[in-house]
């Protein structure tokens, strides 16, 4: 019989014991959002470790892949208003029950805010079962950018109450785990990110797509891969660009991504200087490559 997968802590070698867990959420590829890629890993993780996982979600408009990564629940969904490309899921209180009833997880994970991840926690409080919240996004943040400042308090309101209804909310820095305890979260700990080495190594660096960006040998090349939206606060990376370029004045910015700002300014987002590069979306296998092309710095302005 193979031995069970472990964790290393220390010098101590632990077996991981195998459970059921859920993930419940209202993104996953092929959407191209931070939400969705840092859910898939967390499953593909937990997977590693031998755990089988369960991946709870809207039906996407395609019908979802032919032969899933997970086992799914695909639940009815619609579209997010004013934010192309994106689904919510609908209320889903009585199915998930019933769903959890017959076949129990021993953990469940809820990663989005929206009414199908309010179902899951009421389905986990009425099952007892063990849940615990991801805090990804400043919803209320969102409502300022998008026309709806004078809900933003009410908005993280809502996250609050929303949160405060799971035995634990999980965050990826210390600093915003601070941030919500001081707001009245509880019980706030942090999930930190891990990057892939394997997959972001030097070796992909590509001189030739240096060379499309006009990118001179020797000279930084600064990229920024990201929605191009309101809400990913662009402005400061071009500020923060502008004073590497008084410093290094053959400095490029590489901003690599989609969105409306996009479409509203030819250079993606307003006061982008002429040594600024606009990439566009492109596929996510391409993106290790076009991450190992650039310098050293990587500008991460956004605040939600």
């Amino acid at each position: 019989m193979a031995s069970p997968p472990c964790v290393t802590l220390g010098a101590a070698s632990i077996p991981v014991l195998r459970m059921r867990i859920s993930i419940v959420t209202e993104t996953w590829p092929p959407e191209v959002n931070g939400v969705a890629l840092t859910v898939q890993s967390l499953a593909r993780g937990l997977a590693a470790l031998d755990h089988e996982v369960e991946v709870v979600r809207p039906r996407p408009e395609d019908g979802g892949q032919a032969a899933p990564e997970f086992a799914e629940q695909l639940l009815p969904g619609a579209a997010l208003p004013r934010y192309a490309g994106l689904r919510v899921g609908l209320p889903a209180y009585r199915h998930l029950v019933r769903a959890w009833s017959r076949r129990r997880p021993d953990a469940l994970y809820v990663a989005t805010e929206g009414p199908l991840g309010h179902s899951a926690l009421r389905a986990a409080g009425a099952l007892g079962l063990a849940a615990c919240t991801g805090f990804h996004t400043r919803f209320d943040d969102f409502a300022a950018h998008y026309g709806f400042g004078p809900l933003a308090p009410l908005v993280f309101a809502y996250l609050r109450r929303f949160h405060n209804r799971a035995a634990t909310t999980l965050v990826p820095t210390e600093s915003l785990a601070a941030f919500l305890r001081e707001h009245g979260f509880r019980d706030v700990r942090p999930l930190r990110r891990a990057v892939d080495t394997a997959l972001f190594h030097p070796q992909r660096r590509d001189e030739a797509l240096r060379r499309q960006w006009q990118v001179a040998d020797g000279e930084l090349a600064i990229i920024h891969v990201g929605r191009l939206a309101a809400e990913k606060n662009l402005e400061l990376a071009v500020r923060a660009f502008d004073a590497i370029r008084s410093r290094q004045p053959g400095a490029r910015l590489v901003m690599v991504g989609d969105g409306p700002l996009r479409r509203r300014s030819p250079n993606g987002t307003p006061g982008l200087s002429s040594r600024a590069c606009v990439a566009g979306a492109i596929l996510r296998a391409t993106t290790p490559r076009a991450t190992c092309s650039c310098s050293r710095v990587s500008p991460k302005p956004s605040a939600t």
